[in-house]
């Protein structure tokens, strides 16, 4: 039996389900942070593809370009792949630029949706109040202040301990960014506004590091301390004195930014 036909088949179906895991863990989510391995990864590309494939195929029917189950059936089980193979050609040769256009809107149309859903699960919080959506290492939570209960707007300082060369020591700035080696630890820490400590007891200060960004090898970081500011503002204190429209329509705008931006 010619088992080159079926693995295609089986591929093109899988392909809506990996354009959709790649389009989701990306960019915020990354696969390496969210801890996904190599046979769940695949798993995931088989649930993806399922629901994706099902409606795509319920949707260009409507448009009359309903695939021929009966002969991909037949492709998958028999062993006289060569006539069927003919047969298909044949049908492709008829259809091709209507069924690669119908096929390439499918996978853009799949990867704008899986886009959209890490946007929303991302303006929403929805990983963090729900566990199946959350990625696998809480350090990443800790260092965005995404932490349940922690209110919007937030900016998170890091005071670090780092260990270099046998010596110690300690550097404060604001969470800038981070990048995960391949395991998903912590690879880099970027600070801004970065300063570097110095002295001891009571000579001890902080002193300006020159610079944009400070970048710190992940292996050399010891501990972490984390200080969350800019949660107070020139806001009124109470809620109570503001009109409902304007904290709604406010909270519309942190929404929308966090939808558009992927701000934490």
């Amino acid at each position: 039996m010619n088992l080159a036909l079926p693995a295609v088949i089986v591929i093109l179906g899988l392909l809506p389900g990996i354009i959709f895991f790649h389009g989701y863990f990306a960019s915020r989510f990354s696969k390496s942070i969210a801890g996904v391995g190599g046979l769940g990864e695949f798993a995931l590309y088989v649930v993806f593809a399922m629901p994706l494939d099902a409606i795509s195929v319920a949707i260009v029917s409507r448009f009359g370009v309903a695939p021929d189950f009966d002969l991909i059936a037949r492709l998958m089980v028999t062993a006289d792949a060569a006539t069927l193979g003919g047969d298909l050609g044949r049908e492709l040769q008829r259809h091709w630029l209507l069924i690669a256009c119908t096929y390439s809107a499918v996978l853009i149309i799949c990867y704008a949706i899986a886009s959209l859903a890490r946007r929303l699960v991302w303006a929403s919080r929805f990983d963090v109040r729900i566990r199946l959506l959350r990625m696998r290492h809480e350090w990443y939570y800790v260092l965005l202040g995404r932490v349940e209960g922690m209110p919007d707007g937030c900016l998170p300082y890091a005071d670090v301990m780092v260990e270099q060369a046998g010596e110690t020591k300690l550097y404060q700035g604001m969470v800038h960014e981070f990048e995960p080696n391949g395991s998903g630890e912590l690879g880099r820490l970027h600070l801004g506004d970065a300063h570097r400590g110095e002295g001891r007891s009571g000579a001890f200060e902080w002193k300006r590091i020159p610079g944009q960004v400070l970048v710190i090898a992940g292996p050399c970081i010891r501990s972490i301390n984390m200080r969350y500011l800019g949660i107070e503002s020139s806001e009124p204190a109470s809620d109570a004195a503001v009109p409902w429209w304007q904290r709604g329509w406010r909270g519309i705008v942190k929404w929308t930014r966090r939808f558009l931006f992927e701000e934490p």
